[in-house]
């Protein structure tokens, strides 16, 4: 049974590397995520845990350009791991073969935090006078610039390279581009019709109306163009920076259409799209379409990129050109502004623009909310309604608290994710990992780095002094954690390593959302196995910039009853089970790496235990905690206030 779902689901192969203990090749199908391989693991840890190897996989593929996502950027270890991509410029010091320096690929990377250093500082209007090349009608014959009779793409009029140095170390077919957290009010006016922007970077229109978020860009992207025409999307939890951490990945291949195909397919928008990832394409273009709302002035945008390199007229070109239709997962973006929600939207309708058709789009845990409802309400559901209950748990593994949680907002962000309705209680259906300090003192990259100073010995030293905390990747601040409401705490529990272990001891940078469920055998005996309705793998962490919140006050713009504030741009991937008695398309998620069923049961490799203690020794009695949480900053006027004061730490203080 498993070998025929198998049959069906799209995968990319990939050699494995010389170190390997492995006699078969690495197969990553599009159904599933995989943990990344560390930049020291190998793959005896457990050979029965396929891990993802990035640089390895970019590396096999023949590509002719990119356009990567990234909140950091280290331009020396890039290029050392992907010279086609980073190449380093005549200065630069990076020692690789000298045929993959010379086989540059023109990149575009799409960068959240500013680089304070190794930025070439442009003079002001130094790209004024550059041009883009104008817009063809790509049913001009020229198929957005690929060669369907030689299966290969044309070559098509450069950029003046010399003008985008993004960094003085990189050669000039990186491009980088800072994106800040602007967005385009919905009373803001339209574009003139005449108004067509031919210099570099965002128009003087979107420059003069954009407004600013508070929020961060914090998405991790792979757009890849392979020569023979396809392109991989790679979506993950980690930046362009040294693999030190766990984190996951997803990818998949999506074939080019032939020209009818693409006509025929063009503008098709329907309601069924919505719920079963063929709306994968659309989304894809208009996240890549607010990313050049919030581009600095004079960065080149995607769709600038676009066209540039590849022949793409418009972001609607790019998105019709692919089988997209085909994704295997649902694409869940966030981008900066207040957005309506489900009540509000008229699916299929909306004004044009120059890169995409405006249609009013979901976000966040909006769009999770309406993929999972259109999935119910089908005439047969991927899940039937009796499969699932209120004692369904939502599972939060994130590496960062926001401030300000109090039990009403996390409320609504948790009904979302669970498509209940206001009348219902969900928060303590919530359950929020956390790793603790004696976990991160643990973790194998830390402990071994003797300039990590992970924790005073003595609580003594921060009496006098704020400690900030070195060598590690969560974020929670003791100002943040005395922000948090007591019943947002109470939903705290420990992150352990799973048993069996799935990766080595590192770091978590992992971002996890699920709902479990109980899917019972027709033998009516319950299974043992974690089973999840659907999990989510995200950039996007546990904070109100990236989650969503409702607005406070009426703005200029107007606010609808379900609308959100976002300040993030973030990206992830929703896996869904589907239970519909079909052996093609039939899948359960879970955990459980020896479970076998009637039903094709996906082990998903969570590197968490899934039945953890809560960090609060007795909630009935007291909030007391029975460990100390880890904290990225402790600020010494906080250590003993508030919710510090639960903490043995804080108890050990005031003592």
């Amino acid at each position: 049974m498993k070998d025929v779902y198998l049959q069906n689901i799209p995968f990319i192969e990939l050699q494995n590397p010389s170190n390997s203990t492995r006699t078969t090749k690495r197969r990553y199908y599009a159904d599933r995520f995989y943990l990344n391989r560390t930049k020291d693991e190998d793959d005896d840890f457990n050979p029965n845990v396929t891990l993802f190897d990035t640089p390895g996989l970019i590396r096999q593929l023949d590509l002719i350009a990119c356009i990567c996502s990234t909140y950091t950027f280290d331009a020396s270890y890039m290029s050392r791991e992907m010279p086609s991509l980073f190449p380093m410029n005549q200065n630069g010091n990076a020692s690789v073969n000298p045929k993959e320096r010379s086989n540059k690929v023109p990149t575009l990377v799409l960068c959240g935090k500013s680089l304070s250093t190794g930025v070439s500082k442009r003079k002001k209007g130094q790209n004024s006078s550059l041009r883009l090349p104008l817009k063809r009608s790509v049913s001009e014959g020229k198929n957005c610039g690929y060669d369907e009779t030689n299966n290969s793409w044309g070559e098509h009029e450069k950029v003046a390279s010399s003008a985008y140095m993004p960094a003085h170390q990189l050669d000039s077919s990186v491009h980088i581009t800072t994106i800040s957290s602007y967005y385009m009010p919905r009373n803001a006016p339209s574009a003139p019709t005449n108004d067509e922007n031919t210099s570099i970077g965002p128009s003087d229109h979107v420059l003069r109306h954009r407004k600013r978020a508070k929020g961060v860009f914090h998405p991790k992207l792979f757009v890849l163009f392979e020569r023979c025409g396809s392109v991989v999307v790679i979506v993950t939890t980690h930046n362009l920076t040294p693999q030190k951490t766990v984190d996951g990945t997803w990818c998949q291949r999506f074939q080019r259409k032939t020209e009818s195909d693409r006509l025929q397919n063009l503008n098709k928008w329907s309601k069924t799209m919505k719920c079963d990832g063929s709306d994968f394409g659309w989304v894809l273009a208009d996240f890549l379409h607010k990313c050049g709302i919030g581009a600095s002035r004079g960065n080149i945008l995607p769709e600038q990129f676009l066209r540039t390199y590849l022949g793409f007229e418009t972001l609607n070109d790019f998105r019709s050109c692919f089988w997209f239709e085909k994704s295997e997962v649902q694409l869940i973006a966030t981008v900066p502004g207040i957005h309506r929600g489900m009540r509000c939207q008229k699916h299929g309708n909306g004004r044009k623009n120059s890169g995409t058709t405006e249609r009013t789009y979901l976000y966040g845990p909006q769009r999770v909310c309406d993929v999972l409802r259109r999935q119910s309400k089908l005439s047969k559901p991927w899940i039937s309604s009796d499969i699932l209950s209120s004692n369904d748990k939502l599972l939060i593994q994130t590496t960062s608290l926001g401030s300000k949680w109090n039990a009403h907002i996390l409320s609504e962000v948790l009904r979302l994710y669970l498509c209940e309705n206001e009348n219902n209680s969900v928060l303590n259906r919530a359950q929020i990992f956390w790793p603790s300090r004696r976990y991160m003192e643990s973790c194998k990259e830390i402990a071994a780095d003797e300039n990590a100073a992970i924790w005073h010995t003595s609580i003594d030293d921060l009496k006098t002094e704020d400690q900030i905390i070195s060598g590690h990747f969560s974020f929670l601040s003791s100002s943040v954690f005395n922000s948090l409401c007591r019943s947002v705490l109470s939903r705290m529990v420990l992150y352990r390593a799973s048993n069996p272990p799935q990766i080595d001891h590192y770091s978590p940078h992992l971002k996890l959302f699920a709902r479990t469920f109980c899917f019972r055998k027709t033998s009516g005996r319950m299974n043992p196995c974690v089973d999840f309705a659907w999990i989510m793998l995200t950039s996007a962490c546990l904070s109100q910039g990236a989650q969503g919140k409702t607005p406070s006050y009426r703005s200029a713009e107007g606010t609808d009853q379900d609308c959100l504030v976002y300040g993030n741009f973030e990206l992830g991937i929703v896996f869904c089970s589907r239970v519909q008695d079909n052996s093609i398309t039939d899948r359960i998620y879970s955990w459980n790496p020896h479970a076998k069923d009637s039903t094709t049961r996906i082990h998903l490799p969570i590197p968490f235990d899934l039945n953890p203690p809560t960090y609060e020794i007795d909630p009935e009695e007291s909030y007391d905690f029975r460990c100390d949480p880890f904290f990225h900053l402790i600020k010494a006027n906080d250590k003993c206030h508030g919710n510090m004061r639960l903490t043995p730490m804080g108890k050990i203080d005031l003592n």
